[in-house]
């Protein structure tokens, strides 16, 4: 079976998108690390302002909630800033996938290997790609544009690869728009509070 077309930029992308949400490892240590920022912040104000006023335990409350709701951004932009520092030469462009039984052969400009079905671990895919990782940091990015049968594909890949895993399309809890508008809610709420607190209190 052969696959040919081209990755781009927006390609990369999806694949860092998808592995921070198909690593659990990555999941657990952002989860911890958002906790811990929430209640750090909320510490830090209530140290540098000490009150049990309900008004000023709510400001301090909701500001840590926002800024450890910025904790998965800063780090997925950490994430694409390192895909960006990369040799994108040897990502991106032209490309062919060649499967057979004994594996994929990948061939790119700048990169030509051979991957054995035993090094592919997880099979993950969102709506426009599907992704093979063979290590947490390698991943074979497989547009589904370029392919003819997705099912064909998967049931090919699935026969070979014996010891796969294969993850569920990823479902987001919410979507960026309905992130940005709960951002915005949490902002007018903390902006009232402060309101009330310097005309009132």
């Amino acid at each position: 079976m052969y696959i040919k077309g081209e990755l781009k930029i927006n390609n990369l992308n999806a694949l860092q998108q998808n592995y921070l949400h198909t690593s659990e490892k990555v999941k657990r240590r952002l989860t911890i690390a958002t906790y811990i920022s929430a209640v750090l912040v909320f510490m830090i104000l209530s140290i540098i302002q000490p009150s049990l006023h309900p008004i000023h335990v709510a400001i301090h409350l909701i500001t840590a909630i926002l800024l450890a709701m910025l904790v998965p951004y800063i780090v997925r932009q950490r994430t694409m800033n390192l895909f960006r520092k990369s040799e994108l030469n040897k990502r991106l462009g032209p490309f062919s996938l060649h499967l057979t039984e004994k594996g994929i052969e990948v061939n790119k400009k700048f990169l030509h290997k051979q991957v054995s079905w035993k090094e592919i671990r997880i099979m993950a895919s969102d709506e426009k790609h599907l992704f093979l990782y063979q290590s947490n940091q390698s991943a074979i990015i497989i547009p589904k544009a370029f392919v003819g049968s997705m099912n064909q594909l998967v049931e090919y890949i699935s026969k070979y690869a014996s010891e796969l895993e294969i993850k569920s399309k990823i479902k987001t809890k919410f979507t960026r728009k309905q992130k940005g508008v709960l951002i915005t809610l949490l902002v007018i709420v903390l902006a009232l509070l402060v309101g009330m607190d310097y005309y009132y209190f």
